[in-house]
């Protein structure tokens, strides 16, 4: 069967990476990886169906800001000369996840903001020149003013923004001015965060990065334009970016947020790594096979790229939906699982045979020596009676002198009897005949009298010599 996986150009060094020994090593991967090996094609598909989807939400999620903002517009009329913060906190209710609304002149200048305090109003000159002219999505970027609004749908927040403009015209098609949504970067990234749609709930992790930044061509390739699920300790117990990530080429961390400050690289090499270098240079990429390949923090993981543009951006964006090679490779099946268990069992079956076996044909068969006893499904285990060679046999000891092992021999002393050993077996047995009997078969003068169980049983035995 073809794979995907087997189309991703990883160089010789990059196929051999992993060191032999620990959890993620070439032993321990190399073997989890072979015995899942059927799952490949499984996982090429789970993986496929990660990236479509949350590309797919992004895209709509971005689709429905414009709406909200289009609805708003109409809203608005023809006269913004007459609306009032008032208003716009108001309508701002349609858009949930914006922060702001704020309304710009024909010639870009704030004329008035659901925030108020428009002296620190002070967009990017050359994002309203294109808000004027068409609908543009400026971002990410950093804006303090968003960190100053605090937080509108997202339990996260910082300053990294998205602003949406929307040019506004009048009836005959002049231009009135720019309606303006200011959205916090981390909406965003729950979009392609949200916990319960990841599968691999320890390492999972969705990240946006730029592939081609046509407005604002100093962010260069690989640069991080969304929260990484390992920023900080709320969903990774493990180390996380503020507390930094060590790693043998130094320290992996950030000091406010993951947006800008991350470069998606391998610390040994210093350059892109492997999964997002090849979703630049094909537009997408896909790998699930050993050894997995290096991402930011230097740990194996597999994975799906994908490249995409969202309703009104210039920029191309990528996304990698990841997983550690280890937690992927945890996985044992069901029937992989009841094999081992039996393999385990005749191992250990074998070793117990072989063992009795050495025992006898070193002379310590039944005189001294460990007892072997089979108990469950022929499980051979030892009763570690007398071990030592040559030491006596004990009382409950089947060669003990006054060890009863059948007619005509001693019989051990009293106290002496193995628990569930043969003389309560026989006396059980014996109790049962005497309950049972029928009235008739009783003896001369004994009718209507219970038997003398006592002296009966006494007699059904004979004692041990010198009694």
């Amino acid at each position: 069967m073809t794979l995907r996986s087997d189309q991703m150009n990883l160089s010789a060094a990059e196929r051999r990476w992993l060191p032999w020994f620990g959890p993620s090593g070439k032993l321990a991967m190399g073997w989890a990886c072979w015995v899942n090996q059927n799952r490949y094609a499984q996982l090429e598909s789970i993986f496929d169906s990660f990236a479509a989807t949350r590309v797919r939400l992004l895209q709509q999620w971005c689709e429905n800001q414009w709406s909200g903002l289009q609805s708003v517009a109409q809203h608005l009329g023809d006269d913004i000369a007459a609306i009032d913060e008032a208003t716009l906190l108001k309508l701002r209710n349609k858009l949930p996840d914006a922060s702001e609304l704020f309304l710009l002149d024909s010639t870009g200048q704030p004329r008035c903001s659901s925030a108020g305090q428009l002296g620190s109003l002070q967009p990017e000159p050359q994002a309203v020149r294109a808000g004027l002219q068409h609908r543009f999505l400026h971002g990410p970027y950093v804006d303090q003013r968003t960190r100053q609004l605090g937080p509108s749908t997202s339990s996260f927040h910082d300053a990294v923004t998205l602003m949406f403009y929307l040019p506004l015209s009048n009836a005959a098609g002049e231009p009135l001015g720019c309606l303006c949504a200011r959205i916090p970067n981390d909406v965003l990234g729950d979009l392609i965060q949200r916990e319960a749609g990841h599968i691999y709930q320890e390492s999972g992790d969705n990240y946006i990065f730029m592939v081609e930044s046509r407005f604002n061509p100093s962010i260069e390739p690989g640069r991080a334009l969304s929260r990484s699920r390992f920023e900080d300790s709320t969903f990774s117990h493990g180390d996380n970016l503020k507390s930094g990530i060590k790693t043998g080429w130094g320290t992996v961390s950030v000091r406010e947020h993951t947006e800008f400050e991350v470069r998606f690289t391998d610390p040994a090499t210093g350059e892109l790594h492997p999964g997002v270098r090849e979703t630049i240079r094909h537009g997408e990429n896909l790998y699930v096979k050993y050894p997995g390949y290096s991402d930011y923090r230097h740990i194996p993981v597999i994975g799906k790229g994908v490249t995409f543009s969202l309703p009104g951006s210039p920029d191309r964006w990528g996304m990698m939906c990841e997983a550690d090679l280890e937690e992927v490779y945890r996985y044992r099946s069901l029937s992989f699982s009841l094999m081992e268990q039996f393999w385990l069992l005749a191992v250990l079956v074998f070793c117990g045979a072989a063992g009795v076996c050495l025992g006898r044909s070193a002379g310590l068969g039944h005189a001294s020596g460990a007892r072997w006893h089979s108990v469950g499904c022929g499980l051979v285990v030892p009763l570690c009676r007398n071990a030592q060679a040559g030491s006596p046999a004990g009382p409950y000891d089947r060669d003990h002198p006054q060890y009863c092992r059948g007619r005509g021999q001693s019989q051990p002393a009293h106290g002496q009897y193995p628990p569930g050993g043969r003389r309560d077996r026989r006396a059980g047995a014996l109790d049962q005949q005497l309950y049972r009997q029928p009235r008739h078969h009783r003896g001369p003068g004994q009718a209507g009298q219970p038997p003398r169980l006592a002296k009966q049983r006494a007699d059904a035995w004979p004692q041990p010599a010198g009694q």
